[in-house]
């Protein structure tokens, strides 16, 4: 059955009321390799895993929460669960020097339909700062703390309040079957993209 990619995903959820912190137990499952058909690359994917810098071919984790204010919300990973990477799976991955010991997590607010919503999202791996071998997040807690609105933290961004929907152009793409897909620069400027380098791509299943 084909399946289809959508330059903007829907997506489960999640609402943090008002208290000061929350927490949501997580699991990254399904964790494999697949292969990029245009060009016969394997790469590490997961369920609900999502490509937000080809250069390093890592897939992020990335998940929505909604909110009922206004208010900035720092996000830490607590209880995390690793295992290590085998010699196949390193072997998918062009530059293990991209490896941090800790993992750096990137917040965004922003606010669709009236609804104030923060995107956290991460590559799940890092290099064990003890043995220096490469690891694969498996499950963690994600903690939502809420903080001053004018105090910065590291990864946090303030978007202005609007959906993204709201402006910029969307393409659909339709695909034959699950798997990752490589659209070069070139194929994206045939299609009338003038700014390959500012494309964004959400999936929706």
């Amino acid at each position: 059955m084909n399946k289809k990619i959508l330059i903007l995903t829907g997506l489960i959820f999640i609402f943090i009321n008002k208290a000061d912190s929350q927490s949501f137990n997580k699991e990254i499952t399904n964790f494999k390799k697949v292969i990029n058909y245009s060009d016969s690359t394997e790469y590490l994917t997961f369920d609900k895993a999502q490509y937000l810098d080809f250069s390093t071919k890592l897939p992020y984790f990335s998940d929505f929460i909604s909110i009922t204010n206004d208010k900035n919300y720092k996000i830490e990973l607590k209880n995390k669960t690793f295992i290590a990477l085998n010699d196949n799976e390193i072997k998918c991955i062009p530059n293990t020097n991209f490896f941090d010991t800790k993992i750096n997590i990137e917040v965004k607010k922003f606010k669709a339909r009236n609804i104030y919503k923060i995107n956290y999202s991460f590559i799940p791996f890092r290099k064990n700062s003890t043995n220096g071998k490469l690891e694969r997040l498996v499950s963690f807690t994600a903690v939502f703390k809420e903080i001053a609105k004018n105090k910065d933290f590291t990864g946090n961004k303030d978007y202005k309040a609007k959906s993204v929907l709201a402006s910029g152009t969307w393409y659909k793409l339709k695909i034959p079957q699950s798997g990752v897909y490589k659209l070069t620069f070139d194929e994206l400027k045939k299609i009338g993209i003038n700014s390959p380098e500012n494309v964004r791509v959400f999936g929706n299943s």
